[in-house]
């Protein structure tokens, strides 16, 4: 059966503001086929007096809820069709649905692709785009067996019933899709399944969004030696250096401003994303998780 008769869900969880997710319900209600359902998972308790599209559903959650929760409950919402996870601060281009749906009906189990930047302004937005999004900002290496984001991911349907059965926990996308490829799952990075970052973010609240995520993966990845997980914090004195030459080398090729302009603020997020993992390894994740947007 094809997904347009299935129909298809899109689970976009609100973590910022309902107006950070207008523009994209406007391109998937209003210009997509009937068969789309849009599901808004939204801790803020904003979206039911935004006045959003109507045809957008809302399932309200506790204010505390971890982004990954938040998708694992969006995504359970759905009985056996295709799932796509969607930022609110990303709106997708119109290529992007099409592009999803033809993937997953070839049988891919994690179809993504590019996050381009939508933002203008200050030097800090191409700084924090790229330390965010190095992985995924064009020209990338697009085809098979290519990791995805996962604010821009399509999930066959035989994907969803596996993460349905998942316990509800505050594992990463990109921790939680690397075991399903491991165990046998195809993905697909297409170069048509883009969006754009829409979402402006002020310097201070983006120096700690890179803290408590960078520390919430090292807490995920933390040992049960605590010798060990203190072996792994002091290390992460050698992480700016590291990530500064890696930004580089990953980024050269996808400036659009002057590599001198961002260079102090790709020096302070990579000393905050290193003071984040040492954290993380010594303490564990502490409250990261709900401030996490």
């Amino acid at each position: 059966m094809s997904t347009e008769s299935e129909g298809i869900g899109v689970v976009i969880c609100c973590t910022h503001s309902p107006n950070a997710i207008r523009s994209s319900l406007q391109t998937l209600l209003e210009s997509a086929a009937p068969k789309v359902r849009v599901l808004i998972v939204d801790r803020t308790a904003t979206c039911r007096r935004a006045a959003l599209n109507p045809r957008a559903e809302i399932l309200e959650v506790p204010p505390e809820t971890s982004l990954p929760s938040m998708r694992l409950l969006g995504t359970r919402y759905f009985d056996d069709i295709h799932v796509l996870w969607l930022g609110d601060y990303v709106v997708p281009t119109e290529r992007w649905m099409p592009t999803a749906c033809n993937s997953l009906e070839e049988g891919y189990g994690l179809v993504g692709g590019p996050v381009l930047n939508g933002l203008s302004g200050p030097a800090f937005h191409e700084a924090w785009y790229i330390a965010e999004y190095h992985d995924f900002c064009p020209p990338l290496t697009t085809g098979p067996e290519q990791s995805v984001a996962g604010c821009n991911v399509a999930i066959n349907k035989s994907v969803v019933r596996e993460i349905q059965s998942l316990p509800l926990d505050d594992r990463w996308d990109f921790l939680l899709f690397s075991e399903l490829r491991q165990s046998g799952v195809r993905t697909l990075r297409h170069p048509d399944m883009t969006v754009r970052l829409r979402t402006e973010i002020a310097f201070p609240e983006g120096l700690f969004q890179r803290f408590y995520f960078s520390r919430s993966i090292a807490a995920q990845l933390r040992r049960s030696n605590p010798a060990l997980n203190l072996l792994l914090a002091a290390s992460r004195l050698l992480l700016p250096a590291i990530l500064s030459w890696k930004l580089c080398r990953a980024t050269r090729q996808k400036l659009t401003v002057p590599w001198w302009h961002l260079g102090p603020f790709l020096g302070l997020i990579s000393l905050v994303w290193a003071a984040g993992e040492a954290v993380g390894y010594l303490t564990g994740v502490g409250r990261s998780m709900s401030r996490i947007k």
